[in-house]
Parts: structure tokens; sequence; C-alpha cells
């Protein structure tokens, strides 16, 4: 009796634990898709809040990346000569903060195309720079963009800058004025702010400079001295003048001259407009494609 009694109490036992258990999975099932629920309603009731509000190639643009965009459109827009609040302002703005999202996704849709993969927060501008490297690199993909190249300024004919340099130097050595010379002639950068000569000590300046100053009497006009300064070749023609007695270094030998730099021509390049072709190919097709929906009008400006 006492076993029979015992088995019972074992079955029923086991019932309760299955029972348990199964409720338990029960609750886990209904709590897992009531999670799954309210993510999907949260999903979607964001999905209708950030709607879309212009489309560029069948790519949407959202609420929330123009209203990222209205505070840098506004001070664009002001140039245009609107009145700041009017309809015409405000969507003007707006138009202007689409068509700014609308260009970085185009960069973004066209690097995906060319598989130029970024990490995650790569600034637009990054995005941009690697496109047009890439497609200045491609002559095929380049030549999608030549119809946009800008009018390219008139090259002008190289000058003979060693005969120009002869001249000055003749006409220095014939006593013109040194000083009018300079100003008419030399190419120094630090002309405007050392108008009056450098003072300078040993290892200042390149060494030929310097050596043709030292072996130069005070008023003395040097002949043509080569060197390559930023990288352009050119040649000084130097005058030693004392140094300046406010810039002179106490036991250091001090140098003073003024100089005429007359320089080759810096080479012609190119690249900067091609660079500027292919961003007018992309910005025409910005102004081509790019649709603006009636909900565009709820982006707030202010």
């Amino acid at each position: 009796m006492t076993v029979k009694k015992s088995k019972l109490a074992v079955k029923k036992a086991a019932k309760t634990t299955q029972s348990g258990i199964n409720k338990k999975g029960l609750l886990t099932i209904v709590g897992i898709v009531l999670v799954l629920a309210i993510m999907g309603t949260v999903a979607l009731i964001w999905n209708f809040a950030d709607f879309t509000v212009a489309r560029i190639n069948r790519i949407p643009i959202r609420y929330s990346e123009v209203l990222g965009e209205i505070e840098w459109s506004m001070p664009v827009v002001a140039e245009q000569d609107l009145w700041p609040g009017t309809d015409e302002f405000n969507r003007a703005v707006r138009e202007e903060a689409a068509r700014q999202v609308a260009i970085a996704k185009l960069f973004e849709d066209y690097a995906n195309q060319l598989g130029l993969a970024f990490p995650i927060g790569t600034e637009i501008s990054d995005v941009v720079a690697n496109v047009v490297w890439t497609i200045l690199a491609d002559p095929d993909l380049f030549a999608v963009y030549e119809s946009y190249m800008p009018e390219l300024p008139e090259i002008p004919e190289p000058r003979d800058f060693e005969a120009i340099a002869n001249d000055v130097l003749a006409r220095a050595h014939a006593g013109e004025d040194f000083d009018a010379l300079m100003w008419e002639y030399s190419q120094d950068p630090g002309l405007v702010s050392f108008p009056d000569g450098y003072t300078f000590a040993p290892g200042q300046f390149i060494s030929a400079f310097e050596e043709t100053t030292r072996n130069l009497e005070y008023g003395e006009i040097s002949d043509l001295v080569w060197a390559v300064h930023n990288g352009l070749e050119g040649f000084h023609i130097i005058k030693r003048i004392p140094p300046n007695p406010d810039e002179v270094i106490e036991g250091v030998e001090m140098l003073g001259a003024k100089h005429i730099l007359i320089q080759e021509d810096p080479p012609f390049n190119i690249n900067p407009f091609r660079e500027e072709a292919v961003i007018n190919g992309f910005l025409a097709k910005i102004d081509a494609n790019l649709q603006f929906r009636p909900a565009l009008n709820r982006v707030p400006v202010q």
C-alpha cells in the first residue's frame, strides 16, 4: 500500500513539474513575441515619423536627414537675396538642405558601385575625395564627365626667365635704382614683409646666397646666382647692405642683403579642372534627378 502511494506521489510530482516547465516555456515564447511586436511597432512608428521628403535616383531622403542640414543651409540661402521668414525663403532652405543630403547620398551610392569600402563614421568629404580620385584614375570613368570640364584659362606663353634676369641685371649694373627694379621684377614672396632687405646669420639662407653676399662689398651688386626656390628654378640678383642693428645677434657674423628673384613659370596643372569636371557632373545629376515631395514642407526651418 505504501509502495503504491509512493508511485502515485512520484507520478503526480512529475506531472506538476512538467506542467511548470510547459508554463514557463509558454511564458518565454509569449514574452519574445511581445518584444518583437513592440520593436516592430516602434520601427513602423519611427518609419512613419521619419518619412521620405525627397528622392534622388530612387534613393529616399528622409525628414531627419533634411532636418540635420537646415541650420547649415540657411546661410547659403541668405546669399540669394530672399527675405528670411517668408514662405519662399523657408522653401529654399528646405530644398537646399535636401540637396546637400542628396549630394552625400549620390556619392555614397556611387562609391558602393565602385566597390569602395569605408569605415563607419567616415566623413562625407573623404568619400567624395576617394570617388573623385577613382574616377580621375580611370579614363573610361572620366570620359563620362569630360563634357563638364570648365572653360580652361588661356595658357600664357612661357617666359624666358633667364633672358629677363640678364636684362634686369644689366640695368642694375648700369646704375638703375635697385629698389625700383626689385619692386617691379622680384618674385620673392617675402618682399612685402621685408621691404628693406634681410638681416641673417650663417646657415639661415641657402649657401649660394650666403656666400655671394659675404663676398660682396656694401652696395655692390652680384652677378646672377642660380638656385631652386619653392621647387622652381630661379636667379637671384643680390645687393649687399649693412645688417639691421636691431636684428644683430652679439657674437654672430650677421649679413644684410636685398635681392631680386626671377623664377621660371610654375607648370600649368590641369588636374584641378578635371576634378571640377567630376564635381560638376555629379551636381548636374542632382539638379536633373532630385525630386521633392510635398512632405518636404513639414520640415521646420526655425
